[in-house]
């Protein structure tokens, strides 16, 4: 799947994508979470990933990524990719 067939509710079953840059961490303090908005990009465009928690620390810019069974959503009228509790997210190439 390429970047630009992403809709909201659509399901990934993969989808490779650069990691162009990093929002800043928030911390969710009703769910005692933190998160991290980032710009993935592929050659067809870019959208936002949500990383969750310890995912913050694993990736960094440039990075190469692969999300499987992830979907995607609406935030702040915005697409929104995730891995969710049931997707994969793991690093390409470094």
């Amino acid at each position: 799947m390429r970047i630009n067939e992403l809709s909201t509710g659509t399901k990934i079953p993969v989808l490779i994508a650069t990691i162009k840059s990093f929002g800043e961490e928030r911390k969710i303090e009703a769910t005692n979470r933190k998160v991290c908005d980032v710009i993935i990009t592929d050659d067809s465009g870019e959208v936002t990933m949500s990383l969750w928690d310890a995912q913050i620390d694993l990736f960094k810019v440039g990075d190469v990524v692969k999300i499987v069974n992830g979907y995607c959503s609406t935030f702040k009228s915005k697409k929104n990719v995730s891995s969710g509790k049931f997707g994969i997210l793991e690093l390409v190439k470094s």
